[in-house]
């Protein structure tokens, strides 16, 4: 088998999409090559550098023919992450053979910064709306301040029994 090349091919993938299915049965289409930062084969030498000389995972000292120990970087999305079944999967599909894990052992995790999404501005348009209009209704229409309306509040001053008022439209009853 050439290791290499079927690595070579794999990074060289410009999409490599799959279907995935939630606990709740939905399924969706992920790019399992988004998620794929760097795929390598080691020798021998590189794996005893990497485990540091300890053994103390089940890896043999030698690799036996036909087998190689493979070390990838995955990226965590919020398409999940990269396992080593999708990395699997990636593999077999250009090297046109079944190939299946003998062992996986996780060597490090690295964690940064998360950094907050865009601003959705077309919501931030629609709920400025929303509170113009209310404030308007709060301002104009008396009947429905005597009333006891749920219109018309987001804040904390407009909460009915503890709760906000805008957001729990369906569960307050009207008095």
């Amino acid at each position: 088998e050439d290791w290499t090349r079927w690595v070579a091919a794999c990074l060289a993938l410009d999409a490599f999409p799959i279907k995935k299915t939630s606990k709740r049965g939905n399924s969706r289409t992920v790019d399992l090559k988004k998620q794929l930062i760097d795929l390598q084969v080691l020798d021998d030498d590189a794996v005893r550098e990497m485990l540091g000389g300890e053994y103390d995972v089940p890896i043999p000292r030698e690799l036996q023919p036909g087998t190689a120990c493979l070390k990838f970087t995955g990226e965590y999305t919020c398409e999940g992450g990269l396992s080593v079944d999708g990395m699997l999967q990636m593999l077999s599909s250009v090297a046109g053979v079944t190939i299946e894990p003998l062992h996986s052992h996780r060597t490090s995790i690295h964690l940064r910064k998360m950094t907050p999404p865009p601003p959705d501005k077309l919501w931030l348009t629609n709920i400025t709306r929303a509170e113009a209009f209310m404030a308007m209704e709060r301002q104009w229409d008396e009947s429905a301040r005597r009333r006891g309306s749920n219109r018309g509040f987001m804040g904390a001053s407009g909460d009915v029994d503890g709760r906000n008022a805008i957001d729990n439209h369906k569960d307050i009853a009207p008095r």
